[in-house]
């Protein structure tokens, strides 16, 4: 047999058993009684540039939020809980030799984005607690820049962590974040 004719036959195999099992894409989210979800920092601490970032994401999802569903709530509030923390963000350490300026790091290889979140849900979409936001603090730019770009991240992957995808900013994603929850939180039984 040619190899031509074993990938057409694996792929006939294999097709139609794939075919049945895609998930059509759900909502995901949390309930309201979750709202304010706390943002704990754990163990580290963040280069001043990007706690700011941190901060002034948070206040501008909080804004968006007040605004949008009720003027005394918040979306996030940044301090340990009695219930623990929804969303945690975990500085991962990143050091630097000095002579090459190579990234040297506790894992094999620097790959990915610099803050990245990971998270799943529930067959109803509601999503599973924590949270979790990665963050590497490089410092390959300078401190206004490095403070803006950490800001986008941040924006990015509390957008996540709202059940929002590709949010630029909490003030452009204002109708998503209306619409999203509408639908949400009509849908689910909580």
């Amino acid at each position: 047999m040619t190899r031509a004719i074993v990938a057409i036959l694996l792929a006939a195999l294999i097709m139609p058993g794939c075919a049945g099992r895609i998930d059509p894409p759900t909502l995901e989210g949390h309930s309201v009684g979750r709202f304010p979800l706390t943002v704990l920092i754990t163990a580290g601490r963040l280069d001043d540039d990007v706690e700011r970032a941190v901060y002034r994401a948070i206040e501008d999802w909080n804004t968006v939020f007040r605004e949008t569903f009720w003027p005394s709530a918040a979306a996030f509030v940044v301090g340990p809980s009695v219930r623990g923390g929804h969303v945690v963000i975990s500085p991962i350490n990143v050091f630097y030799a000095p002579a090459t300026a190579r990234i040297v790091t506790a894992r094999p290889a620097f790959v990915g984005p610099a803050v990245e979140s990971s998270f799943d849900a529930s067959r109803s979409g509601l999503i599973r607690l924590p949270v979790q936001i990665n963050i590497r603090q490089v410092a390959a730019f300078d401190e206004a820049n490095r403070e803006a770009f950490y800001y986008r991240a941040f924006v990015r992957e509390l957008g996540r962590a709202l059940g929002l995808s590709n949010v630029d900013s909490p003030y452009s994603a204002r109708r998503r974040l209306t619409e999203h929850y509408r639908k949400f939180w009509g849908t689910q039984p909580f």
